[in-house]
């Protein structure tokens, strides 16, 4: 995984868990007689890790992760409480473990509710900061901070989120279960499901989220020994069946054989990998592609003339160079990108459609997104909130996951009277005449009929 990979699994992993509130105000650190405005007040704002931050913005958001951080660690701790090993785990995941980790301590050692675990999880927790300097400093001025406390945390405190297939469904499956190894789905269905009804739900989700994703990206690349582009297959065989198993279970501990045994089951993203010694694999973002259309289409250049026509300044930036965007269906990689002007739905329905039809090949071969990713650019409306709510054009990047989760596009019409230039059963002769079926009109789009004619009798 690289960084960014890296960091969207464990924000997707830990939505699954806890919602990240957005504001101090949330954790009632200005409400007194609560532990949380002691902790703020007497504790929080001296610490030396947060007084390095260069504006009070910066020094806000420190302080809002190490709440948020605290609550959510306290909630992985509580929804499996013998899984106390796995600490070290925890640690990995937060930002300041020499802050984070002394206030999960306070806060499991204040619950109304005790359970016979959190002892032990209270001496581990103790045990594995041993290698922070600044934790035992910290967990010292925490606890005189809070010294004569008496009101309890009720349990609710640290409750993990509501599942619904709504919220389950707007998270990244492929990133979360890399790339839907059927072990990593395992484990985070183990990990986050507390009974046979959320079981079914998070399995019938990704099973739905692999469907799409198999549809959509299911090609792979690297690059071999020699230099060469090769396509490699993924078989997610196993995981489907897995996920069908669980569906039809009615036994909530059909995964799960030993819950002492959780830290075979908490997923690890920050284990070190052994990299074999040869290429590394191509990273998708790096792909040059371009488009091929069908070698055997008649008016090769005259469709293309039309279709590049009628997608500029409606579909595209009105100064497209010309030449960069047929020679991109050409199997000619764009020397710059070409920006998409409307909605990204537009954009996924065009290329799914030409590629669906097999009116374009895609050149090296390689997944459709990632093709159109590395051929286009799409301009965006930012809101500016700091002056008077005004809007600006900006030119982004796009990422292939982002055509999976795209809206569906309502009334295509418009772009299939332009997807038919490149259809070979269509004669774009045709096109300007009025009485020809199902393509009736699109002739008044286009230039003069002679100037078609001529070409035609000349052999272009």
């Amino acid at each position: 995984m690289t960084e960014y990979e890296l960091n969207i699994a464990l924000g997707e992993a830990r939505k699954l868990i806890y919602k990240d509130r957005e504001k101090l105000d949330d954790f009632d650190i200005n409400i007194e007689g609560t532990l949380n405005y002691v902790v703020y007040h007497e504790w929080l704002l001296p610490r030396k890790e947060l007084r390095d931050s260069h504006s009070d913005l910066e020094f806000t958001n420190k302080m809002l992760h190490v709440f948020n951080d605290a609550y959510y660690i306290c909630t992985i701790l509580l929804m499996h409480p013998r899984s106390s090993r796995r600490n070290i785990w925890c640690k990995k995941q937060v930002e300041y473990p020499s802050l984070v980790m002394p206030l999960v301590h306070l806060y499991l050692s204040n619950l109304a509710s005790a359970r016979r675990e959190l002892g032990d999880l209270l001496k581990i927790i103790e045990g594995d900061c041993d290698c922070y300097s600044d934790w035992k400093e910290n967990f010292k001025k925490l606890k005189e901070a809070v010294k004569g406390f008496s009101n309890r945390l009720p349990a609710e405190t640290f409750t993990r989120r509501d599942f619904t297939p709504e919220f389950l469904k707007s998270l990244r499956w492929w990133s979360i279960t890399k790339t839907f190894e059927a072990e990593e789905v395992g484990k985070c269905i183990c990990f986050n499901a507390m009974n046979l009804d959320e079981q079914k739900m998070m399995a019938k989700v990704i099973y739905d989220a692999l469907s799409e994703f198999e549809f959509e990206n299911g090609d792979n690349f690297a690059i071999d020994d020699n230099g060469s582009l090769i396509e490699i297959k993924y078989d997610f065989s196993k995981t489907y069946q897995l996920c069908k198993d669980i569906m039809d279970s009615n036994k909530y501990s059909h995964l799960i054989n030993n819950l002492a045994n959780l830290e075979d089951i908490i997923p690890v993203y920050y284990e070190t990998k052994t990299i074999p010694r040869g290429r590394p694999k191509m990273n998708p973002e790096d792909i040059k592609a371009s488009f091929q259309i069908v070698q055997s289409l008649n008016y090769r250049n005259e469709r293309l003339d039309l279709f590049f026509g009628q997608l500029k300044g409606k579909y595209i930036y009105g100064k497209t160079d010309k030449k960069i965007f047929i020679d991109m269906f050409m199997g000619v990689p764009p020397e710059r990108k070409i920006v998409w002007i409307k909605a990204l739905c537009e954009l996924r329905y065009l290329f799914k459609t030409l590629n669906d039809s097999k009116f374009i090949d895609i050149k090296p071969k390689c997944g459709i997104w990632q093709a159109v990713c590395s051929c286009f650019q799409i301009m965006k409306n930012e809101t500016l909130k700091h002056d008077n709510n005004k809007t600006r054009k900006e030119i982004r990047e796009i990422r292939p996951e982002q055509f999976s989760k795209g809206k569906t596009l309502q009334n295509p019409k418009e772009l299939d009277n332009i997807i038919v230039f490149l259809d070979p059963k269509f004669n774009p002769m045709d096109a300007l005449t009025p009485q020809i079926g199902p393509t009736e009109g699109v002739g008044e789009m286009f230039g003069e009929y002679e100037m078609w004619e001529q070409r035609h009798k000349d052999g272009a």
